[in-house]
């Protein structure tokens, strides 16, 4: 029911057996490092990050890779401020560690 209720809001999430899972959140934070995002803050919950030269307001990126719904939000919010799709994003911070 969450799942859904996410999708519905237009934050998609994978299936459990999805052969794309989200990126991990070091590899959000790395691609974050290497495309003008700019650390804010850092917490026991998480960081918060700034894109550089906008005026709109942080996001927060978990700690941990155990809450889907919270890394499905923070790559939503990076994507549309990075100007770019969640597909291509993803794609993208799977790339940069991985090779």
């Amino acid at each position: 029911a969450i799942c859904e209720a996410v999708n519905a809001r237009g934050i998609p999430l994978p299936a459990a057996d999805s052969p794309k899972p989200l990126p991990a959140t070091a590899q959000i934070r790395a691609w974050l490092l290497t495309h003008d995002w700019v650390l804010m803050a850092s917490g026991p919950a998480g960081t918060m990050w700034h894109l550089e030269g906008t005026p709109r307001p942080g996001v927060g990126v978990p700690d941990g890779d155990g809450d889907a719904v919270l890394v499905a939000g923070a790559l939503e919010r990076i994507a549309s401020r990075s100007h770019l799709s969640l597909d291509s994003l993803t794609r993208e911070m799977r790339r940069l560690l991985h090779g």
